[in-house]
C-alpha cells in the first residue's frame, strides 16, 4: 500500500436480515474501487473480515482494524458481555493476524476508552448520572479529559498506514491513561 493507493475504509455496514448484505457490500466496494487496501472493523467484525480477507490475501497486502475497548483488557462494571466481545475482538485480531502475516495482512485493535460521543451520554443515563457527574470521571484520568472521535480516527489512520505495516496483533489503547492507571 504506497503512496496513491486509495483506502477503502468500511465504517459500518448496517445490519440487515437479508443473508447476503455483507458479501454484497464487499462485492460493490470492489467492483467500485477494485481492492481493499483497509478494512476498519467498527461492527460486523468476523464477516466482514470472512468477506474481505480473499481480496487482500490476493493481492498480498492489507490492514484490518477491530475497535474493541479498554474494557476489552481490563473489564468494567455492569457489563460482563460487553467487556467480554471486546475481549474476543482483541484475541481474535491476534490469531488473524498469526494467520495472515504471511500474506501481507496486519490485524490490530483500537481500543477507545471514554469518547464524546451520543453513546456516552447514553451510558450517563443509564447509570442515573448527571453529564456533569459523568465527565468528572475523564477529568481523573492521567491526560484529564475525555476523548474525541478525531482521537480515535488518528489512531486507526495510523495503523491503516504503511507507517504501521510492521505493528500487528496488537491492542493500541486511546483512552487518556485510564487503563494505565
Amino acid at each position: 500500500m504506497g503512496p496513491g493507493l486509495q483506502y477503502v475504509l468500511l465504517a459500518r455496514v448496517q445490519r440487515s436480515r437479508l443473508p447476503g448484505a455483507i458479501p454484497n457490500a464487499v462485492d460493490k466496494t470492489l467492483v467500485a474501487f477494485g481492492k481493499f487496501d483497509v478494512l476498519f472493523n467498527n461492527a460486523g467484525v468476523f464477516l466482514m473480515s470472512k468477506y474481505t480477507l480473499p481480496s487482500m490475501i490476493e493481492q498480498g497486502s492489507g490492514s484490518i482494524i477491530h475497535t474493541s475497548s479498554g474494557w476489552g483488557i481490563l473489564g468494567g462494571d455492569k457489563a460482563a458481555a460487553y467487556c467480554a466481545a471486546k475481549g474476543g475482538l482483541i484475541v481474535m485480531a491476534k490469531a488473524v493476524a498469526v494467520d495472515h502475516g504471511p500474506d501481507g495482512i496486519w490485524v490490530n485493535c483500537v481500543c477507545p476508552g471514554d469518547v464524546l460521543t451520543p453513546m456516552l451520554e447514553e451510558d450517563a443515563k443509564d447509570r442515573g448520572m448527571s453529564w456533569d457527574e459523568y465527565a468528572r470521571g475523564g477529568a481523573e484520568r492521567p491526560l484529564g479529559r475525555i476523548g474525541t472521535v478525531d482521537n480515535i480516527a488518528d489512531a486507526v489512520m495510523f495503523l491503516a498506514s504503511d507507517e504501521a505495516s510492521f505493528i500487528t496483533g496488537d491492542a493500541l489503547v486511546i483512552d487518556g491513561g485510564g487503563v494505565a492507571g
